[in-house]
């Protein structure tokens, strides 16, 4: 009877194994999927945009270390930050020639 209830504990704790390694993967699965939605947004439009205003106030926080400049580096980087997030673009971004 102890024997059984060892072989039993064992293949609970075998199942436990296994279905750690299944979250374990779908978690990696889900984290890929996130980062090529992120790097997909960013190579749109609206994203290279966004991502350049953020670069160019970042640029100038470093610089100049302006109160304004920061405030500006935060604003356009999150407005970044939020659409590779969601995958909308705030109000004003361009979106390209407009024929």
């Amino acid at each position: 009877m102890n024997q059984s209830a060892e072989q039993a504990g064992a293949a609970m704790e075998e199942m436990n194994q296994q279905a750690k390694a299944r979250a374990a993967a779908a978690q990696k699965q889900q984290h890929e999927r996130i980062e090529q939605q992120r790097r997909t947004r960013r190579a749109t439009t609206e994203g290279g945009w966004l991502a350049k205003n953020c670069a160019d106030w970042t640029r100038a926080w470093e610089e100049m270390k302006a109160p304004t400049a920061e405030r500006e580096m935060n604003k356009h980087c999150g407005r970044l930050e939020r659409y590779l997030q969601t995958g909308i673009a705030p109000p004003g971004t361009s979106r390209g020639k407009v024929r």
